[in-house]
């Protein structure tokens, strides 16, 4: 399973700093001294499906926005959302497919830091 996760990984990570224009973006954790806003995945909870999805997982991860102010926050959560749901081909990897993404909640846990739950659908080939 974690051949699949760390090559997407990698890859959000850069689409995201490409199309945010967001260097700040990492794995989860973080260490706390980082300069706002930053951006932090979790990618978790991979499984595969029934084996009548043969190749096919589902894949859990939350995106966590750590920015004091408000409306920057909802302002890259609008701009992740868009990346993930318009264009989510762009999350493809070599011998990956996105067939599909699903945004379960948006989450605002602390006043500093929003958390959107994603759940994609991959296909490996």
């Amino acid at each position: 399973m974690l051949e699949l996760v760390i090559p997407l990984q990698k890859h959000i990570i850069q689409v995201f700093k490409e199309k945010l224009q967001i260097n700040n973006i990492f794995l989860s954790p973080i260490p706390r001294e980082y300069k706002y806003p930053f951006i932090s995945l979790d990618l978790k909870n991979i499984k595969k499906l029934p084996h009548f999805y043969e190749n096919f997982y589902e894949l859990y991860f939350q995106i966590s926005i750590n920015s004091p102010i408000k409306g920057r926050q909802l302002f890259i959560a609008e701009k992740i959302l868009k990346i993930l749901q318009i264009d989510y081909s762009l999350l493809s990897v070599e011998n990956i497919e996105i067939i599909n993404s699903d945004t379960n909640n948006i989450i605002t846990s602390k006043a500093e830091n929003l958390i959107l739950e994603y759940i994609i659908l991959i296909r490996t080939y």
